[in-house]
């Protein structure tokens, strides 16, 4: 027993072992050496050890054997012309191996010593398709890491696809990185306009995205610079649409003819509530309510995004839709306060409900976020409160720009709303 316990533990620091190997997770161990030269002098060499590999670089400073001193720093008594060459040899080597490190790349003892004394490293530059699948496989690894939802991670797959094509069609499959310049930048958002029929913003995060991958490219130093370091991504304003407070007492006081265009209305007006949108509406649960001391009870819980947590007072309409859903199957069994139906199923009701409500916005559960923080806008409510609601930081101008609709209607309403000495 004892000797099949030693062989186990023997083959497990073996494997240990062999890991670190493969990584680049060694420190590099430096030890000073002087070499015996005829004329009794010595000559300064660094003898390097990386991965279980050992290499002895010179550094050119020559000096009596009692001349030089490795502490309290390294020196060359009496000569500090020598004691600068030293000390800058010291300080490149460790440059040198902080670039390697910094690069993610892996790297042997003989690159940091061709490094050190200046032999040019050979770096094999991928062409633009193996560099942009290199980009993609290190995004979906950060994706995974920090848990992304499945939003974030459908459009960074469709981000990569559209890359594929534009390159492929502009430089073809055996394009090389340096071939786009920054006029490339100009025919990918035209091509993105029409050929692929992109609205503007959506094109502008795109563009955003290609630039990134070309600074991932720089960091690899496959390329010297990113030749879209000066462009600016263009956003045009667009109307935020919303429902008014009347739309939504309309929407909830409409006789429908079905238990389907019921539920997808009252998850609807949850989610209106709620200032949600889907896929947080989705993943809410019934572990997500708390108490406060003043009995006040809120809905508290980070956002599938961004990780930020929204605190909601629940309002009395809230109440009635948990109340009203608290015996129902499929929300016992998903410990749910509604039934949250899919996005697509939604949205397909909820065209029908329009209809039927002879609401003309037409309705999507887009909506029922900006309804929620535009109204609250509208009546006076505090910015830094809204954000709380939303689940957005403090001070973030996502909030003003995009979930809060500036017609000259809510803006005078929110005026007459505040106080005068506001």
């Amino acid at each position: 027993m004892n000797t099949a316990n030693t062989f186990l533990n023997k083959r497990l620091e073996e494997i240990e072992r062999q890991k670190v190997q493969n990584s680049n997770s060694y420190h590099l161990h430096r030890k000073w050496v002087k070499i015996k030269n005829k004329d009794n002098t010595v000559t300064i060499y660094a003898r390097i050890t990386y991965q279980n590999k050992q290499t002895e670089i010179s550094t050119g400073v020559r000096c009596l054997p009692n001349n030089f001193v490795r502490e309290p720093q390294l020196e060359i008594k009496g000569d500090e012309t020598q004691t600068k060459i030293l000390r800058a040899f010291d300080s490149k080597l460790n440059q040198v191996y902080a670039d390697f490190k910094v690069s993610q790349k892996k790297f042997t003892i003989q690159d940091i010593r061709n490094s050190v004394i200046g032999i040019e490293i050979k770096n094999k530059v991928p062409l633009i398709l193996g560099a942009l699948e290199l980009f993609q496989k290190h995004l979906m690894v950060e994706i995974e890491h920090q848990n992304y939802s499945n939003y974030t991670l459908r459009k960074h797959r469709m981000w990569y696809k559209r890359l594929i094509e534009f390159t492929t069609l502009q430089y073809g499959k055996k394009g090389q990185l340096d071939e786009i310049t920054p006029y490339a930048m100009t025919s990918f958002l035209s091509w993105l306009k029409t050929t692929r029929n992109y609205q503007n913003n959506s094109a502008q995060y795109l563009a955003g995205h290609l630039s990134r991958f070309m600074n991932f490219c720089v960091s690899h130093r496959w390329i010297p610079s990113n030749p879209f370091l000066s462009y600016k991504k263009k956003f045009e304003a667009k109307e935020v649409k919303y429902l008014t407070e009347e739309e939504i007492t309309l929407l909830e006081q409409a006789k429908l003819h079905s238990t389907g265009l019921e539920r997808v209305r009252d998850t609807f007006l949850f989610m209106y509530e709620l200032s949600m949108n889907h896929a947080d509406i989705l993943a809410h649960s019934k572990d997500n309510l708390i108490k406060a001391e003043s009995g006040i009870w809120y809905i508290i819980k980070q956002r599938t995004k961004t990780a930020i947590p929204q605190t909601i007072p629940l309002s009395e309409r809230a109440k009635g839709l948990m109340s009203k859903y608290e015996n129902d199957t499929i929300c016992i069994e998903k410990n749910q306060f509604v039934p949250v139906p899919t996005n697509q199923i939604m949205n397909r009701y909820l065209k029908q409900i329009g209809d039927i409500t002879a609401i003309k916005t037409l309705l999507s559960t887009k909506l029922a976020r900006t309804s929620k923080i535009t109204n609250g806008y509208e009546n006076g409510e505090n910015e830094e409160r809204l954000q709380m609601m939303a689940g957005h930081r403090k001070g973030s101008p996502i909030t003003h720009n995009n979930y809060i609709n500036h017609s000259p209607k809510v803006l005078i309403k929110r005026m007459e709303k505040l106080p005068k000495n506001a």
